[in-house]
């Protein structure tokens, strides 16, 4: 099977399985109510920034799809979406296009309507760096993912079985263009020995893209036909314990995005008081979008109602900015709080005041 009929593929098992999302992490974490915060609504700021680009707002729309002409429409819609709420936005996986330049279309329509946006292109591990600046190019990318799938090529029929090398390469592409690099996963989570690595290697942003959202392996087992056992579906890092380990690795070295079963403002808000800069989302947004007709106009308000609940939630939290929610106590609980004990973080130090 060809790369661009795989991408239609994705959208269609991605719709089937949307139910099979796992638990995130985020529900054992609580933000700490601040009644009296001194703070006017209108005060409340989620301006940010990662690997030195200014976001006017925390939240990306993140990789979802394109290399497939049926998908364009899907792209158009989301440049369109992303333009209305001001969000950056990252393109699916462009290698397709990379290819085969008769697809490049489907990609280069996110510029067409979102022209002075910040949109990040996608590009794989295994890519040759003059790959990725083909892929920069085609969309004038403002930063560009490089994305680490493993455990999906690993139950994809088709797939990659070879891995070798992968950091190496991240590397230099990091070294050969001149944009940031953002360095994803894609549902499956990143630990804190695979991120010191790569801050290691000189990766600015990490995007840990965590268990709980889009479940690929899910995807490609409803593809394949071949069911995969509950424990293994379930398999890698929840979205908050990456969000947690990675904040707690990076130190400031590096500026993290969450990503990953992240559907409402509150997940947000907790995604950023863990630690993180931004926060992606791409599923919820994708179902909303396709249960709508691909209006772009309606994602748009809804990103932009969801965007106001941030602030409200903000105030709420006694925070006017993101630097100073990253100081508010959080209370972890459960699992969580299980898993990030067994790896030595310290949880006292989230728990209490952080001023």
């Amino acid at each position: 099977m060809n790369r661009s009929s795989r991408k239609k593929e994705h959208i269609e098992h991605f719709l089937s399985t949307y139910d099979s999302r796992t638990f995130s992490g985020f529900e054992d974490v609580e933000l700490v109510h601040n009644c009296l915060p001194e703070y006017a609504l209108s005060e409340i700021c989620l301006e940010t920034e990662i690997g030195g680009l200014h976001l006017k707002s925390p939240v990306i729309i993140n990789a979802i799809t394109g290399g497939d002409l049926s998908v364009t429409s899907i792209n158009a819609a989301l440049s369109k979406a992303a333009a209305l709420s001001e969000c950056a936005m990252a393109v699916g996986s462009q290698f397709a296009a990379v290819q085969d330049i008769s697809l490049r279309s489907t990609y280069e329509i996110v510029r067409k309507h979102n022209p002075d946006g910040i949109v990040f292109a996608n590009i794989g591990a295994h890519a040759e760096p003059s790959q990725a600046k083909q892929a920069i190019e085609m969309i004038r990318a403002d930063g560009v993912q490089i994305h680490l799938n493993v455990a999906q090529e690993l139950f994809m029929t088709e797939g990659d079985r070879n891995f070798k090398g992968y950091l190496d390469n991240i590397e230099k592409i990091a070294h050969s263009v001149d944009i940031p690099v953002i360095v994803k996963e894609t549902g499956c989570g990143m630990a804190l020995e695979e991120i010191s690595r790569l801050i290691d290697r000189g990766i600015k942003i990490i995007d840990v893209s965590g268990k709980g959202g889009t479940n690929f392996l899910a995807i490609e087992s409803s593809r394949s036909g071949y069911s995969l056992p509950e424990d293994l579906l379930n398999w890698g890092v929840t979205s908050a314990a990456a969000t947690i380990e990675a904040a707690h690795i990076a130190g400031g070295k590096a500026d993290i995005i969450a990503s990953g079963g992240i559907t409402t403002a509150l997940d947000i808000i907790k995604a950023l008081a863990c630690g993180a800069s931004a926060v992606g989302m791409a599923g919820f947004f994708l179902k909303f979008l396709l249960a709508n007709a691909n209006d772009a106009q309606l994602l748009g308000n809804k990103i932009n109602g969801i965007i106001v609940d941030c602030k409200k939630i903000m105030l709420l939290s006694g925070s006017d900015n993101i630097k100073k929610l990253h100081e508010k106590p959080l209370i972890i609980t459960g699992k969580l709080k299980e898993r990030l004990e067994a790896r030595g973080i310290d949880i006292s130090g989230l728990s209490n005041s952080r001023c």
